[in-house]
């Protein structure tokens, strides 16, 4: 049987997400934004959270897992980082593996945005939790060195075309005029952007994309396109490590 997702708002621009593996009733919640928001959507699906997958240790994702965990019981997984602001059980790093019942995730280092940072992909459900790496047509702060950031938007960027992403914020209408800035015959994003601009008229979330779409309009995933690179303006030689270095400081100035 395969995965079930839920997807929902949490505090004013997270993205809330519970997987659920109907074989064996297990439920995990992605971060924990909000306490009360994932404790009443799995309490709308008739679901009941017995994990915790931590993608980084920033308040706004960390905030609401010890309540979380008192509530249900839950087992908490998530870098070393996370343990100083909450209750990890489990420790994760690079290439180790979690389990949500039947379901196994890989667990790839992220740093960049933070310290700590991972992801978690379940390769058979073709699903990944990247929290603030990438964003819809975006990426993440870097708060740590470029090169980690780079590196790491590689790692997301080389997961298969149809694997589908749960981000962490919805930032998606910033991040598409940023984009059409850098990119403006996209045809593409021009496309996606008019969609973000009806999607926040109407008050709806988009929090899930995937890898394919993001390679056709994600500007940091796009780094070897002319029109990408003549935007960042630094002439010949430029590699696209500098690209995206280049496009990180213009979206911060955006």
């Amino acid at each position: 049987m395969p995965a079930q997702f839920e997807t929902f708002l949490c505090l004013s621009d997270n993205i809330g997400v519970l997987m659920h593996d109907p074989a064996t009733g297990k439920t995990a919640t992605i971060d924990v934004p909000d306490a009360e928001a994932v404790l009443a959507a799995a309490a709308r699906r008739g679901w009941v959270i017995s994990d915790i997958l931590i993608t980084h240790e920033h308040g706004d994702h960390v905030q609401g897992v010890a309540a979380v965990k008192e509530k249900t019981g839950a087992t908490v997984a998530g870098p070393m980082q996370a343990m100083t602001s909450a209750p990890v059980d489990i420790v994760v790093q690079d290439e180790t593996q979690v389990r949500v019942g039947n379901l196994r995730g890989d667990v790839r280092a992220t740093p960049g945005h933070s310290a700590g940072h991972v992801i978690y992909h379940f390769a058979d459900e073709n699903a990944a939790f990247v929290g603030d790496v990438l964003f819809v047509m975006g990426c993440g702060r870097v708060s740590g060195s470029m090169d980690q950031m780079w590196k790491s938007v590689g790692i997301v960027g080389a997961l298969p075309d149809d694997t589908k992403l749960w981000v962490g914020h919805d930032y998606t209408l910033s991040n598409a005029k940023f984009a059409l800035s850098v990119d403006p015959d996209n045809e593409d994003l021009q496309k996606r952007f008019m969609r973000a601009e009806t999607m926040k008229a109407n008050g709806e979330l988009w929090g899930t994309t995937n890898i394919g779409m993001e390679k056709l309009t994600n500007p940091f995933l796009r780094l070897k396109e002319k029109a990408i690179r003549k935007a960042t303006r630094l002439g010949e030689g430029q590699t696209q490590r500098d690209t995206f270095e280049a496009l990180r400081e213009m979206k911060n100035r955006f």
